[in-house]
């Protein structure tokens, strides 16, 4: 139905849902084979994965990426502890672009050349003002993909 309607679908994986760990993602598309992968870098990285290393691997499949940063901080203490997803959100633990300790500059560049896909930057809960939020994402945006 939706190959019908021009759509792909992609697998999204998130900490706290049946697509978390490495061997959840590779079981999942090695299932699937016309699936293709709506990664999010976040939470590939919380869940211990080296985000690069997993979109240069399925870089033929990857139809958008999910950007977002993170306080590693808080990611080191959500690991030494098991913390629900809300908790560690409430810690701080997602950050916009830029802000907190990624090299998403590595991640960005694992992507195809010819990537013709959606970069989405997705803050689970802004670590400021919503508008300064949106702002400071733009910024981080524009200073990335400069043309």
């Amino acid at each position: 139905m939706l190959r019908r309607e021009g759509i792909r679908a992609g697998l999204h994986n998130h900490v706290g849902t049946w697509i978390e760990t490495e061997d959840e993602i590779e079981q999942t598309l090695a299932a699937i084979p016309g699936l293709g992968a709506s990664f999010d870098v976040g939470h590939l990285e919380w869940a211990g994965l080296d985000a690069a290393t997993i979109i240069a691997r399925h870089a033929d499949r990857v139809i958008d990426l999910h950007v977002k940063d993170l306080d590693m901080t808080v990611v080191e203490a959500s690991r030494a502890t098991p913390t629900p997803y809300r908790t560690a959100t409430d810690a701080g633990i997602f950050l916009e672009p830029g802000l907190g300790h990624l090299d998403l500059d590595r991640m960005l560049a694992a992507l195809p050349e010819a990537f013709a896909g959606w970069i989405i930057i997705e803050v689970d809960r802004a670590s400021m003002d919503p508008w300064e939020s949106a702002k400071v994402s733009a910024e981080w945006m524009n200073r990335t993909f400069a043309v």
